[in-house]
């Protein structure tokens, strides 16, 4: 048995219900979101959860007042509508993250492990991992917002399950949850973690902003150069919550530079397997920016370039550390930039583009932001 009930909000001062039939006890129902728009919340009665009953008739020993029929009624309607809108908001937060939820929160994750490898003893590790958590979904849900927000169209033709493609969220609500989420984020970290940690945060939301919103330099260097910065940003992030849980000095700035130089001269990687729909969005990248023969070259020289610094970095490490730690992440760097390289050489499909990415590029990347992690007291 289906029942409708439908709520709007008149003249954002009222919202009223229309509860056409109310299911007996017989009947247990759950009131599921048909639909959430400008108008208000559509929702409808199915079998399932909630029991109501009809109201008795007077002279029955379970004889009941009206008002608190009503009350009654109205309460479990609310908490129902309640729940659907918090199941509808978490959905749209599973979609919003899950794209980049492996390179954005694998990045995050190996920051933080690398971190912990080096120091002798770790405070209060629960609430260190918690408010990690904290900053890790905070960064992640204002970016998300603020990129997917920007790029419709370019979402539409290449990630159609994003929540504004999928129809699940308009452009003018995501504009108000990244609003949100960039003034409640930092003032979440101050009094969860630090002043510093978010301080670190409204950088990264800056950052966001300047490469997204405005003045949003069109150039494909900036589309690298956004990518290097923001998670040099979060990199720092991650030291100001280590440092207030372990006697952890903080990363140099010469290991800093030399991960943000990897990523500025690597990044672009991703790029290839989005060719089509960055085209037809106008987008401008650097494999858009070539032509089909200068892109072979590109390819070619990211694939030596990686082989090269890898090569370099693990000689380093061979020279000035004795760590059975420090020289197999060496070797495990060395092993994925020349997987990641071969791989580049090649020419590829965009679906072979795409693996190459998430497949080697990625994990290469995780691996090194270990290594350098490692070799910071020797540098």
């Amino acid at each position: 048995m289906l029942d409708n009930i439908n709520h709007s909000n008149r003249n954002n001062t009222t919202m009223t219900a229309q509860l056409k039939h109310v299911c007996r006890p017989t009947h247990p129902c759950v009131i599921l979101v048909n639909e959430i728009g400008n108008s208000g919340i559509s929702v409808r009665l199915l079998p399932g959860i909630f029991r109501m009953s009809n109201p008795p008739r007077v002279g029955s020993p379970y004889t009941t007042t009206t008002k608190t029929w009503q009350t009654m009624n109205h309460l479990a309607t609310t908490l129902a509508v309640w729940k659907c809108a918090a199941v509808h908001e978490l959905d749209i937060t599973r979609r919003l993250l899950s794209s980049n939820i492996f390179a954005s929160m694998g990045f995050q994750t190996c920051v933080l492990a690398s971190r912990l490898i080096l120091v002798p003893v770790i405070h209060n590790p629960m609430l260190l991992l918690l408010r990690f958590i904290l900053m890790a979904l905070t960064s992640a849900y204002g970016f998300e917002m603020c990129q997917q927000m920007m790029s419709v169209e370019e979402d539409r033709q290449n990630k159609p399950s994003r929540p504004i493609p999928a129809g699940m969220l308009s452009v003018q609500a995501a504009v108000r949850r990244c609003v949100l989420s960039w003034i409640l984020s930092p003032l979440a970290l101050i009094g969860a973690v630090s002043a510093r940690a978010s301080g670190w945060l409204a950088c990264s939301f800056a950052w966001a902003y300047f490469c997204y919103v405005w003045p949003r330099p069109r150039h494909w260097f900036f589309k690298n150069l956004f990518t290097a910065v923001y998670q040099l940003v979060f990199v720092r992030l991650v030291d100001s919550l280590v440092i207030l849980h372990s006697p952890y000095p903080g990363s140099k700035v010469a290991i800093d530079i030399t991960y943000t130089l990897w990523i500025l001269a690597t990044i672009h990687i991703q790029d290839f397997h989005d060719v089509e729909g960055d085209r037809k969005v106008g987008r401008k990248t650097l494999p858009i920016a070539l032509e089909e023969s200068a892109l072979v070259l590109v390819r070619l020289a990211t694939a030596y370039f990686l082989v090269l610094f890898a090569a370099l970095a693990a000689i380093f490490g061979y020279r000035n550390s004795e760590s059975r730690t420090v020289l197999l992440f060496a070797a495990l760097q060395l092993a994925g930039a020349i997987a990641t390289g071969l791989r580049l050489s090649r020419t590829e499909s965009l679906q072979a583009a795409e693996r190459t990415y998430k497949l080697f590029y990625v994990p290469a990347g995780l691996i090194l932001v270990i290594y350098l992690s490692l070799l910071n007291p020797v540098v």
